[in-house]
């Protein structure tokens, strides 16, 4: 599981949260504090993952491709803004499978 993680915490932070810019600086300033939570989380599955205790399954490597693919069919901007939209299902996934 940590690994899909880690590949979804680096997945919002390179390719969601930068593309998610608004006119308002409430929304910008609640972005830039999740986008630094997830960089923290991210920076602790690293450790992990070079001890090799995260090992990625099969199914969690194609689960990810299969997001990447969907991503790559829209803009950027798109696929940010989907993605963001979406980030309460993967707050509510990994809340539950803790």
């Amino acid at each position: 599981r940590c690994c899909i993680t880690h590949h979804l915490f680096t997945f919002y932070v390179d390719r969601v949260f930068k593309h998610c810019r608004t006119e308002d600086s409430f929304v910008n300033r609640k972005s830039s504090s999740i986008t630094n939570s997830f960089l923290s989380a991210r920076r602790k599955l690293g450790q992990c993952r070079e001890q090799n205790n995260c090992v990625c399954g099969e199914e969690s490597t194609e689960k990810f491709k299969q997001i990447l693919v969907n991503c790559e069919g829209l803009t950027v901007t798109s696929a940010a803004m989907k993605s963001l939209g979406e980030l309460d299902i993967l707050l509510d996934w990994m809340e539950k499978s803790r």
